[in-house]
């Protein structure tokens, strides 16, 4: 039909959408940002994984080991095809990151991962930092 002409009229509208939106989430990908949501995709449960099974060397290591240790995990997921994207808070578009941040990001995975530990009595009971900002939302 001739109708199909006319809404085909329409589509470039969508087209125009900044090119930035082309960024595909993927299963391998690791995000983060705000809002939920981002601790269940899979990317990340991927390197929440990595960051589990490097934790006791990370623990044992000296702080220039450390930052190794988190380069490591981020050659990992980009070796895997994963890439590290943050949502752009503007445009709610997903933007790839540098290795820099992506380090800095995993270190920090590091850290927070040894506070959720804390929180949950899995270590030593001793140590009670001030808990910044914990989600307790399972």
């Amino acid at each position: 039909g001739s109708e199909m002409c006319i809404r085909d009229s329409y589509t470039p509208v969508q087209a125009h959408s900044e090119g930035t939106n082309a960024l595909d989430v993927t299963d391998l990908d690791v995000v983060f940002g705000r809002g939920g949501g981002t601790n269940r995709h899979r990317g990340n449960e991927i390197f929440r994984d990595l960051v589990a099974k490097a934790r006791p060397g990370y623990l044992a290591a000296r702080k220039k080991e450390k930052g190794e240790i988190a380069r490591r995990i981020v050659k990992e997921i980009r070796s895997r095809g994963g890439r590290w994207l943050k949502k752009d808070t503007a445009t709610g578009a997903w933007q790839e990151v540098s290795a820099d941040v992506a380090t800095k990001k995993t270190t920090q995975a590091f850290r927070e991962d040894l506070a959720f530990r804390k929180q949950w009595g899995l270590l030593s009971k001793s140590i009670s930092g001030g808990d910044e900002r914990v989600e307790s939302r399972a």
